[in-house]
């Protein structure tokens, strides 16, 4: 009888370890997928509290599969260790830098939550970091061409995060919050107007001032490339690109980035 028992149990603590392993194996690959995630991105992805996220996570950094960053005041980031990219079949990469651009990374994380919750049927969201192996691979180009950047007048920009739809038209979506000096800004919205990979790209945005500079941008630049069009033959039309609300932005701040945007529609209709 005592063996029979100890069978059964050892019977579902098999089955309890697989399931187990298998959820710890999602959390890693979804881990990937980021620079670095927190317990309650963890626990709002997997719908999961966040103290059994923080319980999952911290096994997982014992056992080397993840790494973990503390900064006094802030909630812990962690992130794929060596350990964890082997178990994935990942190249190697150094751990990441917690103090970088920490609110916008975890923007793209929430942000992807949102899209893979409310997307479609058949429509995919791609990081960054997927975007890189997809090309890679062999899937496409994902990057565009910035002109005037990087040692020989010319730099890849990837987009923040990516939609493709099963026809494989594709939408590139980038979050912008922090303000960058205006001509470095033109540069990165004129590679994005003559992308030919992207259907529209859209820019979401927390503040009034950069909505409006970015929509002048655009407005700027669409309007140059008609124009200076020479041959109507072809198609010379910039890319649909787009200034929309974050959706974590004040409502008094969103109102205004949309009344924004509405001035700038009929350059969106002629598009």
């Amino acid at each position: 009888m005592s063996d029979a028992n100890g069978q059964g149990i050892r019977r579902v603590r098999t089955r309890w370890e697989r399931v187990e392993g298998k959820r710890d194996r999602d959390v890693l690959e979804w881990v990937a997928r980021f620079r670095f995630v927190t317990a309650a991105a963890t626990a709002e992805q997997f719908g999961v509290d966040v103290v059994n996220a923080r319980r999952r996570l911290k096994r997982m950094e014992q056992a080397k599969l993840l790494g973990v960053m503390r900064s006094g005041g802030t909630a812990p980031i962690f992130y794929v260790a060596s350990a964890g990219r082997q178990l994935l079949g990942l190249p190697w990469r150094a751990a990441p830098r917690g103090d970088l651009q920490r609110a916008h990374e975890l923007a793209i994380v929430d942000q992807v939550t949102r899209f893979e919750r409310h997307a479609a049927e058949g429509v995919r969201v791609l990081t960054e970091r997927e975007c890189r192996r997809a090309e890679a691979d062999g899937a496409g180009q994902f990057h565009v061409t910035v002109r005037g950047e990087g040692p020989r007048g010319l730099a890849e920009r990837w987009p923040d995060i990516v939609l493709v739809d099963s026809q494989d038209r594709r939408v590139a979506v980038e979050l912008e919050f922090s303000p960058k000096h205006t001509a470095r800004l033109q540069r990165i919205v004129e590679g994005f107007l003559d992308s030919r990979e992207y259907a529209q790209v859209l820019y979401l945005v927390d503040s009034v001032p950069l909505a409006r500079r970015l929509t002048r941008l655009i407005d700027d630049g669409t309007a140059r490339r008609s124009a200076n069009a020479t041959n109507r033959m072809f198609d010379i039309r910039a890319t649909d690109v787009r200034v929309l609300a974050w959706h974590d932005a004040d409502q008094a701040v969103t109102e205004a980035i949309d009344a924004e945007r509405a001035r700038s529609r009929p350059r969106e209709r002629a598009a």
